[in-house]
Parts: C-alpha cells; sequence; structure tokens
C-alpha cells in the first residue's frame, strides 16, 4: 500500500495530459484520473469510504462547506476551494507547518518548507486548518477511527 501520510496536496492538474496533480515532498506526480477519483482511492487504500467521512465530519464539526475528510491521524484532506471551483485544492491538513496572510492570498507552509500559495482568505483557510485538526480529537473521542 502507498503510504499517503507524506502527502502534501492535490490539485486538479492545469496540464492537457492529466487531470490531478499530486505534491510530495520531493516531487510532484500526475495521475490521469479526475480527483474525486484519486480521492476515493486513497480513502479506499484506508478502508474508508468518502461519504460516510464526510457525514461524520459535518456532524462533528457542525460544518456543510469545505468539510475536511479524516484518512488517518496522518492524514487529514482540507479542501481549499469550493466545490464548483475549476481548479481544486486538498491539503494534508497534518503536514502544514504554518499559514501566512500574504497580501490577498494565503501563503501555506508544509513542514518540508514547501509552500502554496492560494487566493483565498487568510482567516477562512486558517479556521478551516484548526478544525480539520480537531477532527483528529473529536474521532478518536467518540471512537470512530
Amino acid at each position: 500500500m502507498h503510504q499517503y501520510h507524506d502527502l502534501l496536496y492535490l490539485q486538479t492538474s492545469t496540464d492537457p495530459h492529466s487531470q490531478t496533480m499530486i505534491q510530495w515532498p520531493d516531487k510532484k506526480e500526475f495521475s490521469t484520473q479526475a480527483l474525486p477519483h484519486v480521492l476515493k482511492s486513497i480513502l479506499k487504500l484506508y478502508l474508508r469510504d468518502i461519504k460516510l467521512q464526510r457525514e461524520t465530519a459535518k456532524r462533528l464539526l457542525n460544518i456543510n462547506k469545505r468539510v475536511p475528510l479524516y484518512v488517518c491521524d496522518q492524514l487529514v484532506l482540507l479542501p481549499l476551494k469550493p466545490q464548483r471551483a475549476t481548479i481544486q485544492y486538498y491539503v494534508n491538513a497534518i503536514n502544514i507547518h504554518h499559514i501566512e496572510h500574504h497580501g490577498t492570498h494565503t501563503k501555506i507552509h508544509f513542514v518540508n518548507q514547501h509552500t502554496l500559495v492560494i487566493d483565498e482568505p487568510y482567516a477562512l483557510i486558517y479556521r478551516k486548518w484548526k478544525e480539520s485538526i480537531a477532527l483528529i480529537h473529536f474521532i478518536k473521542l467518540h471512537c470512530f477511527i
């Protein structure tokens, strides 16, 4: 089984020959599968169902939009863009070192010095990151793992 806990983020690819870009600490990979299919495949490897994970997170966090997906304690996938956005990003909230305001954008720093700049408000991204971390604790508390 491929270990996805090192994953930094997934992104809808802008390359015409691939559909999803997978960013690792040391390399980029490109997949011909669409991002939703890649997400389902990752969750399936960890014996998780994407619909159940979304429903559980919605209920535990009392949110409806940009719902994080708990995969394991080392992998919580946080969507950074609305579902209908053309370019989607799912970051591994666990591998985020810190987040900073960068003009009208938000700069995400990962544990390996890699960065991602996204055109979303800092306060929103920061709040969603904290919700993702809280999700791990709520899941452990309620024994959903």
